[in-house]
C-alpha cells in the first residue's frame, strides 16, 4: 500500500514540476522551426525627388507564405515568398467640372505587381505573464520582383475605364529594407496568430525609362499591418 503511496505522490509530484517548468505557450513558441503565413495590407506611395507628378497613398494588400528557424531561443532567421502590390496614386486635374470627359482628380493609378523574397532576423520575447501574448519583431530585407506595372484609370460615372500596361518603362526589380513589430498570441494551444505593424523601403529608382522621365528618382514605400498563423 505505502508503496503505491510513494509511486502516486511521485507522479503527482512530478506533473506538477513539469506544469510550472512549462511555458503555457510552449507547445509552439519554443519550437525552433516553424511555418505560416501573413495577409498585408498596407498604404503604398511612390517617394522621391524630381518627381514626374504628384503622388499620393493609395491601399494595397499581399500575402507571404513563411518559414522560421530559431537556433536561439528568442533569436531566429526567417525567410518567405509571396505577392505584395505596389504603387501609388497620381493626382490628375480636373479641369472640365462636368461628366462625360476623362479628367478627374485621384483616379490614376499606378499598381507594381510584385513578387516577394523577405529574408530576415525573428525577434520573440517570453511570453508576458502568462497571458499567452508575447512581442515580436522582424528587420531584413526583400528581393522584390515587378513581374507587371499597370495604369489604371477609373471614371466609371463619366463612363472611362482605362488600364495600360506600362511595364517597359518602370523598374523590374529591387531590394526592400523591411522591418516589423507586434504580438504573437496563442491561438487554441494550436497556432500562433500574429498581428504586427509593418514597413518596406525600396532602394531602387522605380523609373527606368529616362527618356520620358529624365531625371526622376522615386522609390517605393508602405506602411500597414500584417496578421497570420504559424504552426
Amino acid at each position: 500500500m505505502k508503496t503505491k503511496q510513494i509511486i502516486l505522490l511521485f507522479l503527482i509530484v512530478q506533473n506538477i514540476a513539469l506544469a510550472q517548468d512549462k511555458d503555457t505557450l510552449n507547445h509552439k513558441f519554443n519550437k525552433k522551426l516553424t511555418f505560416g503565413g501573413t495577409f498585408q495590407t498596407a498604404w503604398t506611395i511612390i517617394e522621391g525627388k524630381n518627381l514626374p507628378g504628384t503622388y499620393f497613398s493609395k491601399p494595397s494588400v499581399g500575402g507571404i507564405l513563411h518559414v522560421e528557424y530559431h537556433p536561439i531561443k528568442y533569436i531566429g532567421l526567417g525567410v518567405g515568398f509571396g505577392y505584395q502590390q505596389k504603387g501609388a496614386g497620381l493626382k490628375t486635374l480636373d479641369v472640365d467640372k462636368t461628366l462625360g470627359n476623362p479628367d478627374s482628380t485621384n483616379r490614376a493609378r499606378f499598381r507594381f505587381h510584385c513578387w516577394d523574397i523577405p529574408f530576415y532576423l525573428s525577434f520573440r520575447s517570453p511570453e508576458i505573464k502568462k497571458s499567452g501574448i508575447r512581442l515580436s519583431a522582424r528587420i531584413g530585407g526583400a528581393y522584390s520582383i515587378n513581374s507587371y506595372t499597370e495604369y489604371v484609370f477609373h471614371s466609371v460615372e463619366d463612363g472611362f475605364h482605362t488600364i495600360k500596361n506600362l511595364s517597359s518603362d518602370y523598374y523590374k526589380n529591387d531590394l526592400n529594407i523591411i522591418g516589423a513589430i507586434g504580438v504573437d498570441i496563442n491561438a487554441g494551444n494550436t497556432a500562433i496568430f500574429q498581428l504586427q505593424f509593418f514597413m518596406q523601403n525600396g532602394t531602387k529608382n522605380v523609373f527606368s525609362n529616362s527618356t520620358l522621365f529624365g531625371n526622376a528618382e522615386g522609390y517605393n514605400r508602405a506602411i500597414g499591418f500584417q496578421i497570420g498563423f504559424f504552426y
